[in-house]
């Protein structure tokens, strides 16, 4: 949670109203088709957690078939437009109005502007009531939405433009066409009945939940209600405001569109502009008129929400089996957000307390927004870095734009309620200027930061990791623009809270701009939109130095001409390009004379694009050559032209057959050039030696930036930045020492320098680079030891002379392993030098600088007890001490002694705090939510420790456990049986497993055994019995079965019965309560899959799209689409206890063991809770026996009846597709399957297939191993 972010807003003065009379819209909606109350759920989990008596969601994800609640004021709303358009009495029958309207002779037209539900509602109304009907939808609206209002059978009109210019053309459509009425629920100067008709409609759902509640015996005293433009929350603030007893209405506003709590700060209605955000529904940036004086008056609070919370409460809420989509669950973040930050909050939250939370739409596909309260510099300069801004015009490579990052921070500074203006000239290239106001009286600044990265398809590996790792002994953030120059960005934007915190007398402005990388549009938009500073602070990277000076260039194009003619007439052609020749010679010879800057040095040229010809047999009748200009300032486009010309003048007198068309510029920037005695330069040096403790050195730089336009507008600049290296290359990176500037305060300016120390790395839970080490080994000896630092245990001790090396290798930097290169002995007489994390994972360490291992007697180490990789592992006993343990043998003990023994200090071995349920929740709550980050600072530590009852070293060690044992597995697209020549394969089964490997498989929190558990079952396993195992390969090694494959199996391994972890098919109930067979040694035999035959075409006619598989019949294609490809099918473990509220319950046996009575200490024992408690990822299930089976082994089901199963069932239908063979677009995936079964029976092929599948965004990022039919080439095809 950002610090900084926009506050809530309490009014001091709200008041209560008197009721108003009932409109008849409740009888209205019972006579509409499909009418039923939408469900009430309770929350008891957000009950507990606001310690509140109960929490109530109204769910409107199914209101008359469509997933929102806004048909209920359209319908409504247009129900009485139409009445009195034809003239019909008050409560005149919807049939009897219907077939008045097929009787009009010219049809009825529906217009209304929509950010998603309320146009699709208008949509269908009008298709059931038969008019015609046409939707203006913003430029930013997703596909999918657009879509689903056209299937109403609506025209969909899209507008260049965001909401409130939707709402404008729609209502200047509405007066110049006949037959027309405008169906807005937002409020117009002379448009305000239809609006208040759609408020009337509205109260249907207000009363459904009360009467709800009564039934429960309960009544409101809170509730929250989404915002958009007004009408909703009018609603809902003048039906629980005129009660006999009045409840709390809070209002809920995307942080993008904080139109009404904006307007409530100000005191007066004003808009806002908005940008984009997954609360489609919300994002609207003007306040109706008719809401506005009522909503002042009656709503008690009124805050904002980011992206982030509301897809994090949509997350909470599916954890539940809840249907609701981001404008749904904002209701959730926004009561979260009231008790962690309100001033009092128990004046909303008490042990009585009911509270409402109103969830209006169902879900719906969306992307994954990023979090927006990063302050910290090296946080945001990762988040920045994973989001793709590869310039689009740079290279021949189609870049992503800027429209992503820009929209990413207009959200950053709108959750800060910081100043910005969005400037977009040309679409798809936006900037955007974030400025906090002075007191008055100071100079401003502006910090310009471009946005725009050169190509991703230069860089190796993943570009958009933004990782921490570790590049010549110092911490560093890696992947595409993070020196150049996303680091300096976001140290800019660090900079811009610390200047809001400190109230500086001048302005601060940041100004983050586009296309930098090619043709600074961002800059020049900025400066033609009127932005100036008294001084710019450019953030490229400098090396911590001031650059005051640089080089600007031109770009000139000189075009050659000859005389086309066939080859083998030489007397009728002119070879234009022999003649460039004649140029090029000239201009090594020119270049020579460029004038010389006493800063600059000498100008400088050089050729950098040459066309010519068209064909090789014929003459070329033109070669154009493009010549680049670096410039000093006395060299002007008009002097650099006029040399040209001479130079060319006299080539035409020298060579009667050379001309030329006049050069011409075709793009030039101006060089920079700041005195150096200039007091932007002077103050800065001045601020910089303060901070660095000595003066930066002051230069000129080698490549051009944005300052020179700056510099060129009178906002006089200079270019100061990180320390990095990579700029364009194929590794790129920051500094994290210098990469976080902070602000200092200066009389008249206000200036950027560094600042940052170490402590403030601590917060990322990072290994300081000295831990690596830098004492350097005796030259002599190649063996030489390196003495660990104090805080790491020495594993070296367990490795026969293993020692570390000065640097560790790039792998174990990145993931932050103890680097140990294994010394050369008989047993393993390998000269290259190779790390034992690298030789264990069947990796090529970079130690060996390219020279390759070859195989070894012994290639892995065994496994150390209680230690991985350096980091301390708690046991079983010291975090579940228990009088119940496995017994243990004197010989074990002494064995755990011995390895303990020299660690053990007289604190360790006191009784450790216990880790109980709650506690562990706790932490693996935000470790789900902070999976792109896991590493919480030290004051979230604290926080944690104070919450759970552990100590902070307990904390971080639960930390580093989960992060290790996290299971990713990465999908490639080489055969899994592929392996570096000379390692033994990897063994996946889990009967293959060393009970070490499975201890490593198991959830930190949760361990199945206590390690004196592992202790006896290895020390009583037979060692020598895998060398011979039957399993492995004739030439594996020795170590191949326990030891090789405790790491690489776990990476290449499938998915071996579902997500859950191992513990969760494990029984607690088995022999001696050890979870897996202890080996005896005695050979196994080890059955494989069979892979099934080929078949002909005709035998195989339905053939898989995503990959080269054939089937004869159809219900097994379309079954093997949808689980291996495409999961639409899932099963989800989410039994409640509701049968637990029947009346009569307690005579009921228990569906999952018989057992009776069923009373809540019963079904307590099978902890559906505790599955309840886990993210939904780790819950979910792909085929039904999977389901079951975790039913039977986690939860204790002796009984699982179909019912509960069929339940659990979630089956996604909706999804769009596309034809390859005929282009046709399907809606749903069943119409998918029945439309390609025909051209399947018919005979066509997937080599007949053309294009993609054609799905949207969000199905094709879950695809699995699917290759598209035009990549298939390497593959062999059955059937085709």
């Amino acid at each position: 949670m950002s610090a900084f972010r926009r506050p809530i807003y309490v009014n001091p003065s709200s008041s209560t109203t008197s009721p108003a009379g009932s409109p008849g819209a409740l009888a209205f909606h019972q006579q509409f088709p499909g009418y039923a109350p939408s469900p009430l759920v309770a929350l008891p989990a957000v009950a507990e957690e606001l310690g509140v008596r109960a929490v109530y969601l109204k769910q409107e994800s199914n209101r008359f078939g469509l997933p929102s609640f806004k048909v209920l004021g359209a319908s409504w709303a247009i129900y009485q437009a139409i009445r009195s358009f034809v003239e019909l009495p008050e409560g005149t029958p919807l049939d009897t109005l219907i077939e008045r309207v097929r009787a009009q002779p010219a049809p009825i037209t529906l217009l209304a502007a929509t950010e998603g539900n309320h146009g699709r509602a208008v949509a269908r109304v009008a298709q059931q009531m038969s008019l015609q009907c046409r939707i203006y939808v913003p430029c930013t609206m997703h596909t999918y939405t657009q879509e689903k209002i056209r299937s109403e059978g609506a025209e969909v009109v899209v507008v260049d433009g965001d909401y409130d210019h939707a709402v404008e053309t729609a209502a200047t459509a509405a007066n110049q066409l006949s037959q027309s009425i405008l169906v807005q629920d937002t409020a117009l100067e002379g448009y305000e009945e239809i609006p208040a008709w759609v408020v009337e409609g509205y109260a249907t759902l207000l009363q459904e939940a009360d009467t709800q509640l009564h039934a429960l015996g309960l009544q409101n005293s809170l509730v929250v209600a989404p915002v958009g433009v007004g009408s909703f929350a009018q609603a809902v603030a003048t039906y629980y405001k005129s009660r006999d007893t009045p409840a709390t209405v809070v209002a809920v506003e995307p942080d993008t569109a904080p139109c009404l709590t904006h307007s409530l700060q100000q005191g007066h209605p004003t808009s806002v502009v908005t940008s984009p955000s997954i609360m489609a529904g919300m994002n609207c940036g003007t306040v109706s008129s008719a809401a506005w004086l009522l909503l002042q008056q009656l709503v008690d609070v009124s805050l904002t929400v980011s992206d982030w919370e509301s897809h994090c409460a949509v997350q909470d809420l599916a954890a539940q089996s809840i249907d609701a989509g981001p404008c749904g669950a904002a209701s959730l973040a926004a009561i979260r957000r009231l008790k962690a930050e309100a001033t009092s909050p128990s004046a909303f939250f008490s042990p009585d307390s009911v509270i409402l939370l109103l969830s209006t739409e169902g879900s719906r596909p969306y992307e994954v927004p990023m979090d927006v309260s990063m302050d910290e510099p090296v946080a945001l300069t990762q988040l920045l870095t994973r989001i793709n801004s590869s310039n689009p015009t740079l290279s021949k490579t189609q870049g992503a734009g800027e429209s992503g990052i820009t929209n990413y921070l207009c959200a950053w500074f709108a959750h800060r309620a910081i100043e910005h203006h969005r400037i977009e000239t040309a679409p798809g290239r936006p900037s955007v200027v974030g400025i906090v106001r002075g007191t008055g009286g100071g100079a401003s600044v502006m910090l310009n930061g471009h946005v725009d990265t050169v190509s991703l398809t230069t860089y190796d590996g993943d570009a958009l990791t933004g990782h921490l790792g570790v590049k010549d002994g110092k911490e560093a953030v890696f992947g595409r623009g993070t020196l150049d120059m996303k680091g300096g960005l976001a140290a800019g934007l660090s900079a811009l809270l610390v200047a809001r915190e400190q109230r500086l007398a001048g302005d601060v402005m940041v100004a983050a701009v586009a296309d930098e990388e090619d043709a600074s549009q961002g800059t020049q938009d900025v400066i033609a939109a009127g932005w100036r500073a008294d001084a710019g602070i450019v953030l490229e990277p400098t090396n911590m130095a001031i650059a005051h000076a640089h080089k600007g260039f031109v770009w000139v194009e000189v075009e050659i001409l000859g005389r086309a003619a066939h080859g083998s007439q030489p007397a009728d052609g002119v070879d234009a390009i022999l003649n460039m020749g004649h140029l090029l010679q000239a201009l090594r010879e020119y270049q020579a004379q460029l004038p010389v800057d006493p800063v600059l040095g000498p100008g400088s040229l050089h050729c950098g694009v040459i066309q010519g010809g068209e064909e090789v047999s014929s003459y070329p009748a033109s070669c154009t050559l493009t010549l680049e200009y670096r410039t000093v300032p006395v060299q002007t486009n008009e002097k650099i032209l006029a040399e040209l010309g001479a130079i060319l003048q006299r080539l035409s007198q020298e060579h009667p057959d050379f001309q030329y068309r006049e050069p011409r510029t075709t793009l030039w920037r101006p060089s920079q050039h700041v005195p150096k005695d200039h007091p932007v330069v002077q103050q800065l040096v001045q601020l910089g030696a303060g901070v660095l403790e000595k003066p930066p050195p002051v230069q000129s730089a080698p490549f051009w930036c944005d300052a020179a336009l700056l510099t060129e507008a009178g906002t006089p600049s200079v270019v100061f930045g990180p320390s990095g290296a990579g700029l364009h290359s194929r590794e790129e990176w920051v500094e994290v020492d210098n990469a976080v500037p902070g602000l200092v305060n200066a009389e008249a300016l206000s200036f950027l320098s560094p600042s940052y120390s170490q402590n403030d790395c601590g917060s990322l839970d990072m290994l300081s680079p000295d831990n690596f080490g830098t004492s350097q080994p005796d030259p002599t000896d190649d063996t030489t030891i390196i003495p660990p630092p104090d805080d790491y245990v020495n594993v070296s001790q367990w490795l026969a002379g293993a020692y570390r090396p000065p640097v560790p290798c790039t792998y174990c930097q990145q993931h932050r392993l103890q680097c140990l290169v294994i010394r050369t002995t008989p047993a393993n007489p390998n000269h290259v030098t190779a790390c034992s994390s690298c030789v264990a994972l069947f990796r090529e360490c970079s130690l060996a600088r390219g020279e390759k291992r070859h195989p070894a007697g012994f290639e892995t180490v065994s496994p150390v007890f209680n230690h991985l990789h350096g980091v301390t592992e708690w046991t079983e006993e010291e975090l579940f001490p228990t009088p119940h343990a496995f017994p243990v043998s004197a010989s074990s003990n002494d064995q755990v002694q011995s390895a303990h023994g020299q660690e053990r200090t007289e604190e360790d071995v006191q009784q450790k705090p216990r880790f109980s349920r709650k506690g562990a929740k706790i932490l693996r709550d935000w470790l789900y939510r902070n999976q792109h980050a896991p590493y919480p600072t030290d004051e979230q530590k604290a926080a944690f420790a104070q919450q759970t009852g552990l100590t902070e070293k307990q904390i971080s060690t639960w930390f580093a456990n989960a992060r290790r044992r996290h299971r990713m597995v990465h999908r490639t697209s080489r055969p899994s049986q592929i392996f570096r020549s000379g390692s033994p394969m990897p063994i996946a089964r889990s009967a293959a497993l060393t009970p070490m490997e499975r201890w490593q498989r198991s959830p930190p929190d949760q361990e199945p055994v206590s390690e004196s558990v592992i202790q006896q079952a290895i020390a009583a396993a037979d060692t020598d019995a895998p060398w011979n195992h039957p399993s492995t390969s004739g030439n594996a090694s020795p170590s191949s079965h326990h030891f090789a494959s405790s790491i690489s199996s776990i990476d290449s391994e499938t998915s071996l019965a579902s997500s859950e972890s191992f513990s969760s098919a494990w029984s607690h109930q088995s022999e001696s309560y050890v979870p897996f067979p202890l080996s005896d040694g005695r050979p196994r035999s080890q059955s494989r899959r069979r892979r099934p035959r080929r078949q002909s075409a005709a035998a195989s006619p339905y053939q898989c799209t995503f990959c080269v598989d054939g089937f004869k019949k159809k219900h097994d294609w379309v079954r093997h689409e949808k689980s291996v490809h495409l999961s639409l099918e899932s099963w989800i473990c989410s039994v409640g206890s509701g049968v637990l509220d029947l009346a009569g319950s307690e005579v009921l046996r228990c569906d999952f063991c018989d057992y009776s009575p069923l009373t809540e200490s019963h079904f307590s024992t099978h902890e559906f809770d505790v599955c309840a408690d886990r993210p939904l990822s780790e819950r979910s299930f792909r085929r039904k026996d999977h389901l079951i089976q975790h039913f039977r082994k986690f939860h204790h089901c002796t009984t699982v009846p179909a019912l509960r199963v069929e339940a659990c069932r979630v089956v996604t239908n909706d999804v769009q597709s596309r034809c390859g063979f005929c282009q046709v677009v399907l809606s749903t995936w069943a119409a998918r399957a029945d439309h390609l079964a025909e051209h399947f029976k018919n005979g066509r092929r997937m080599a007949d297939w053309s294009g993609d599948w054609g799905l949207d965004p969000l199905y094709q990022a879950m695809l699995r191993d699917a290759v598209l039919p035009k990549d298939r080439s390497v593959y062999s095809e059955g059937g085709s």
